[in-house]
């Protein structure tokens, strides 16, 4: 058994409410260096801490970069038995820079190289792409069409296989995993998700629904037409393609 305590800038937001009912401890706290004494007071006492960083959530990649390893310092002065942390790796750093513009990850791999000096007992859980992000906008993930058909554009193959994740109902099993399963624990790494290619998750999703679902492999300026049309902000266009 466990008891949970959640983290959160504002304890009256419907999510944080939701998962008070559910019997999560949940305290307001402001996860930042100029909040050290209510932060360590809330790491005091813990066995397992799980943390992450939002790039959209921060200004900028100093901001994230400082909040990351102000969580891994508070960790070791709390001497928490284990540390969970969400990772990715730095696509700019294993293309040599041939891919700069995912700038999202790098401030993540950089805080994992932080928290690999000695004295915080950590395990890395990485992400998959999160599948449930295709239903969230409908101008950037599943268009629906007249007749009631859905495509999907991106800047890749139909044949380019991803690793996908349902994040609300996966991913916290993961977690679960390098807490739980017994060749886990500190010093492990857990890599999420499902391989599947695009064109096999359309053929799925058309299966399913009964709806016939469509992929649609964008160029460059096809894909700079996407970002136009749907608000994206330029350099975050830059990064989906580079990602893709």
């Amino acid at each position: 058994p466990y008891r949970i305590a959640g983290l959160t800038r504002d304890a009256s937001k419907p999510e944080a409410q939701d998962w008070l009912q559910k019997g999560v401890n949940i305290q307001q706290v402001n996860i930042s260096p100029e909040h050290k004494a209510e932060v360590i007071k809330a790491f005091e006492g813990a066995d397992i801490v799980f943390a992450m960083t939002s790039s959209f959530d921060c200004h900028t990649k100093t901001d994230e970069i400082a909040q990351g390893k102000f969580m891994v310092d508070a960790v070791k002065l709390c001497q928490v038995n284990l540390f969970i942390w969400s990772s990715l790796e730095s696509p700019a750093k294993w293309s040599k820079r041939r891919l700069s513009a995912v700038w999202p990850f790098d401030p993540k791999a950089e805080i994992t190289d932080y928290l690999r000096e000695p004295g915080v007992p950590f395990a890395l859980v990485q992400a998959a792409g999160y599948f449930n992000t295709l239903w969230m906008r409908a101008d950037v993930g599943l268009v629906k069409q007249s007749g009631g058909s859905r495509t999907l554009t991106l800047p890749c193959p139909a044949t380019t296989a991803t690793y996908l994740v349902d994040t609300p109902r996966d991913y916290g099993m993961y977690v679960r995993a390098a807490i739980e399963n017994p060749g886990m624990g500190a010093g492990s790494e857990v890599l999420m998700g499902t391989r599947i290619s695009y064109e096999n998750q359309m053929t799925q999703l058309s299966q399913f629904t009964g709806k016939k679902h469509i992929f649609g492999e964008a160029d460059r300026d096809e894909w700079n037409s996407v970002v136009k049309r749907t608000g994206i902000p330029h350099a975050f266009g830059d990064v989906l393609f580079e990602a893709f």
